[in-house]
């Protein structure tokens, strides 16, 4: 098998690869960084590769498995984090020049656990600065492997980009308001924003302490699950989920799309069959109201800003000639939210909160759009919409931050093919802790399609 194609096969298929010693840790490193060298100066998703680190974890793995010791479906894995996630005695970025040189002395939990579970550090994806404004111009955007000349959307561009276009099995992303559920939508990949506070958060540079989640990236639901069992201790969480339950007996709360909730007709026609396919298979559908998307987006912005803004504090009073524009502007603008604006939106978080968890005492998953949108070609420096029609953040933002603002788990999934060739995908939102119930719900839907195995063609 040559590297290319052992490159794009899923996660789980190569742990087996790995397990069975047909293919060794060494060898899915090199392939990787093969891979890496060929793709990245096209896509632009790492800021740093480690090859010599790489090489030699994954020929000390590989020495581990001869000996007979096997850590489980991420033995030799490579992975990649998003650089706003801390890696010891590795230079970490946040996307901008502001850290261009910090080096933390702690990994961030989540990456300690991947790391004791025996997932070998390829790199360090490219992101939007602090993983809240646009891309820095040091590091330049990210480009969709689906096309290059299309947006990834959302800070975690780099993961996005790098899962789906084989140059990782998997990344960590951090979502605060769809961050890393956007950029998965828009380049055809899995991304589970899991429930609030199940993935440790410490050793990532935060956007919003109380919105901030770690995600697993990766190319189908199976690995996603996979994954998750290993970033977290929480014994219901901890192992992958029973994913060949089916959805027989399980009831969708499907959402009602009012003229306000603008999609392409791409989308809701994908969104559409996405549902018959949920019923074919065995679920009930059942038409419910969501809160209301405008003002939990709101909301989630005066959290998420005010938040961000006292984090930097210091950095902004101190090097703000060293922030990008696009992020050192809306700091700057974020110093002057009134308390009352966000205690209100808190007020508003509540009350939203509620409502969710009211609606999942009648239904076992909510399912609504990922993003309203395929990703549309943007100008040069990624984040603007080329020819200059309006902000991409309102075209692809709106079905995210309440979850953000809530914390329930929501995990986006392919479900389409635009007219454009884009990947379209669906989002399905579950209960408290119920994590992995909501990926097998995934799963279930993911099983009847073949959605998730389409992969673009090879970048570089």
């Amino acid at each position: 098998m040559d590297g290319r194609t052992l490159c794009s096969l899923p996660l789980h298929v190569v742990a087996e690869l790995v397990r069975s010693k047909t293919v060794s840790p060494l060898e899915l490193v090199e392939a990787t960084l093969a891979e890496i060298e060929r793709a990245n100066p096209v896509l632009n998703c790492f800021i740093s590769v480690f090859a010599e680190q790489a090489v030699a974890r994954g020929r000390a793995l590989t020495e581990e498995l001869a000996a007979g010791s096997y850590r489980g479906p991420l033995h030799g894995i490579p992975v990649s984090l998003k650089d706003n996630i801390e890696t010891a005695g590795v230079l970490t970025t946040g996307g901008s020049a502001v850290l261009a040189g910090s080096v933390p002395d702690r990994d961030a939990g989540s990456w300690a656990n991947l790391a004791r579970s025996g997932a070998v550090l390829v790199g360090k994806n490219n992101l939007w600065e602090l993983a809240f404004g646009g891309p820095h111009p040091d590091y330049g955007p990210t480009w969709n492997p689906w096309d290059t000349s299309r947006t990834c959307g959302g800070t975690s561009s780099g993961s996005a980009s790098a899962v789906a276009a084989g140059l990782s099995f998997a990344s960590l992303g951090t979502d605060t308001g769809g961050s890393a559920r956007v950029p998965a939508s828009l380049c055809g990949i899995v991304a589970l924003k899991p429930t609030f506070g199940l993935v440790p958060g410490s050793g990532v540079i935060p956007v919003s302490y109380s919105m901030d989640h770690v995600c697993p990236m990766s190319r189908n639901v199976r690995d996603a699950s996979l994954v998750l069992s290993a970033m977290t201790s929480a014994p219901d969480q901890s192992a992958e989920g029973d994913l060949t339950r089916g959805l027989a007996g399980i009831t969708v709360g499907v959402m009602k799309l009012s003229g306000e909730d603008v999609v392409s007709e791409d989308v809701l026609s994908a969104f559409r069959g996405a549902m018959e396919v949920l019923g074919s298979e065995g679920a009930s559908l059942r038409e419910i109201e969501l809160p209301d998307l405008s003002t939990a987006g709101t909301a989630a912005r005066v959290v998420m800003d005010a938040e961000a803004s006292d984090f930097h504090r210091e950095l902004l009073r101190t090097q703000p000639d060293a922030i990008g524009v696009v992020a050192r502007n809306r700091l700057q603008a974020a110093e002057f939210i009134p308390a009352t604006y966000y205690v209100r939106a808190q007020r508003v978080r509540r009350a939203m909160t509620d409502e969710v968890e009211k609606l999942l005492t009648t239904v076992d998953v909510i399912a609504l759009p990922a993003v309203g949108v395929t990703a549309f070609q943007a100008a040069s420096d990624g984040f603007g919409v080329k020819g200059g029609e309006g902000s991409p953040l309102k075209r692809i933002g709106r079905f995210s931050p309440l979850f953000n603002l809530t914390g329930h788990p929501a995990v986006v999934l392919p479900c389409g093919i635009g007219s454009d060739g884009m990947p379209v995908s669906l989002q399905l939102v579950g209960r408290f802790m119920e994590d992995q119930r909501l990926l097998a719900i995934a799963r279930g839907y993911e099983r009847a399609t073949d959605w998730s195995s389409r992969v673009p063609v090879p970048a570089g």
